[in-house]
């Protein structure tokens, strides 16, 4: 035995050593990785509460109530939908309707007559609030287009109210860069007009 450990003890300890040694660097490397993650998660939480991540506004429709029947859409109200606040928010409110009437007559026009924009500044998590009255009409059928300009980019959202059978039906699509970041349908609202929601405004 004695004969063993001075023949390759030495040799054992330093094996032994040398895994040791390994199985360290493994662990340091390991503790690195995951505080290199938790400090990028760190950063990236800090950005996003900055800019507002993927944060954004969404435009619903509010009803004038009458006494035991629906009402009509007479208001535009703003949400918000997200995490972290929407900062330096700016809202154009596209009249898609008015807009393709006005552009099949001849003559000037004025983008007043279709188009508003307000300057809202910073909404957050909880916030709902009325922003704008509809113009009175007699349309069965609406159709907006919101714009959200704010700290985190751009936002596009479409929206159609239809009236059918007396009743208001409403869907809505959200997209950032072309690509849809949300979508509502409600119920009852006509399958062949869900295909508007992505149509060009002219």
């Amino acid at each position: 035995m004695s004969n063993f450990f001075s023949q390759f003890g030495p040799i054992t300890f330093m094996l032994l050593g040398a895994a040791l040694s390994i199985c360290g660097a493994i662990w340091a490397q390991l503790q690195n990785d995951q505080q290199q993650s938790e400090i990028i998660r760190l950063n990236q939480h800090i950005t996003e509460t900055i800019t507002g991540g993927d944060s954004y506004p969404i435009v619903s429709p509010v009803f004038l109530p009458r006494s035991g029947e629906q009402g009509d859409i007479r208001r535009l109200s703003l949400g918000h939908n997200g995490r972290y606040p929407v900062y330096d928010l700016v809202v154009r409110v596209t009249d898609v309707a008015k807009l393709r009437a006005l552009s099949k007559k001849s003559g000037y026009f004025s983008q007043n007559e279709y188009l508003w924009q307000f300057n809202i500044r910073t909404i957050g998590r909880g916030y709902e609030n009325v922003f704008m009255d509809i113009p009175v009409q007699q349309s069965e059928r609406m159709e907006f287009e919101f714009t959200f300009l704010a700290r985190n980019g751009k936002f596009d959202q479409r929206a159609i109210y239809q009236k059918t059978k007396g009743v208001w039906h409403t869907a809505l699509r959200i997209e950032k860069d072309g690509k849809m970041v949300y979508e509502s349908v409600g119920k009852g609202f006509p399958d062949d007009l869900v295909k508007d929601l992505a149509k060009p405004v002219l």
